[in-house]
């Protein structure tokens, strides 16, 4: 579809469009305005934000972080009172909060 056509469609002129476009290229058009454009050309505009991983993967990787940060800090405390756990009690306690963690998804989840 030609810019002019789209024009029409729209009701606005062909200098509109043009502005339109380059402003998407450079990323600062509106939603509604690409939304609009979308139904013109009866198509339907998507918008999403997607992750690199699989949402469960993120989510246990960020888990794991908060998990490793809370243990860390009990085991720095322990190792003070001569009652450090072995890197195998470390990696299961780690283990076992984050599995917790991801259970009830705590609202802090993602804070730093």
């Amino acid at each position: 579809m030609s810019g002019s056509q789209l024009a029409k469609r729209l009701g606005v002129t062909k200098g509109r469009i043009s502005q339109v476009e380059s402003a998407e290229l450079s990323g600062s058009t509106t939603l509604k305005s690409m939304q609009n454009m979308a139904q013109a050309m009866n198509c339907r505009f998507v918008y999403a934000v997607i992750p690199e991983k699989e949402i469960e993967s993120v989510i246990r990787d960020r888990a794991l972080l908060k998990a490793k940060e809370q243990i860390k800090a009990a085991s720095t405390q322990m190792a003070l009172e001569a009652q450090a756990l072995s890197d195998e009690q470390l990696a299961f306690e780690v283990d076992r909060l984050a599995s917790e963690i991801i259970e009830k998804m705590p609202s802090d989840l993602w804070n730093e």
